[in-house]
């Protein structure tokens, strides 16, 4: 059974990524903006391997703000879930999840069964 304690602990551990992942999706914001400033500058002179790299430098980019993204909707809804007072249950099963499963893994919406 999750106690009050524990869902202020998971809660508090969930504003923090919270607030980590808004600040690196923010970060990774203007230095994109700053560096299609520079890619305009610098395509013409580049080797076509110098190229490759900044292509797959930013292709990596990309793809790391989409996980970043999807984990902050993640961490939204299960702050949501604490507040409407369905954090904690499986969303298959409808059981509880073991309050050590929601402390190493505070936004899983899965019991171990169905992980």
């Amino acid at each position: 059974m999750t106690t009050e304690k524990d869902l202020n602990h998971v809660r508090m551990l969930l504003k923090e990524r919270e607030q980590q992942l808004s600040q690196l999706l923010r970060q990774q914001d203007a230095d994109e903006q700053n560096s299609v400033g520079e890619a305009e500058f610098t395509a013409y002179d580049n080797h076509p391997a110098d190229q490759g790299s900044k292509l797959f430098e930013q292709e990596k980019e990309l793809t790391l703000q989409e996980v970043r993204q999807q984990e902050l909707n993640e961490v939204h809804q299960a702050l949501q879930a604490i507040e409407d007072g369905s954090y904690g249950r499986c969303v298959i099963c409808n059981k509880e999840i073991d309050s050590q499963r929601l402390m190493a893994v505070p936004t899983t919406k899965y019991c171990i069964d169905h992980a």
